[in-house]
């Protein structure tokens, strides 16, 4: 399985769209490699595809447009949106949970 965030340094991206770099953590087993990429492409349609290519299956993100979001999920990629926080803090209680709590919530954000 493959699950990517956002990064600016070494937290979430705060917004989606106008992220450079992506953190892709390839998980088998107990095992669990990562990498970065990046994502620095401004028009939506092509951020996703380049997202699809990498073979991500799910994508945690700071804030993200409505539009971006479906682009995404458009290519059978799962979005978890609206998600702040230390990257490795986040991608490990992810993978232990395959869920986050709404400690990690960017404030505001109401489901």
């Amino acid at each position: 399985m493959k699950i990517a965030i956002t990064t600016w340094e070494n937290r979430v991206s705060p917004v989606c769209d106008t992220s450079r770099k992506i953190r892709i953590y390839e998980v088998s087993g107990k095992k669990l490699n990562s990498y970065t990429e990046d994502i620095d492409i401004n028009a939506p349609l092509l951020k996703a595809r380049r997202i699809k290519e990498l073979g991500i299956e799910v994508l945690i993100c700071g804030a993200i447009t409505k539009s971006m979001e479906s682009e995404i999920s458009s290519f059978g990629i799962s979005v978890i949106p609206f998600i702040c926080g230390n990257v490795d803090e986040i991608i490990n209680i992810y993978i232990k949970n395959r869920r986050l709590s709404k400690k990690y919530t960017m404030p505001g954000y109401k489901k």
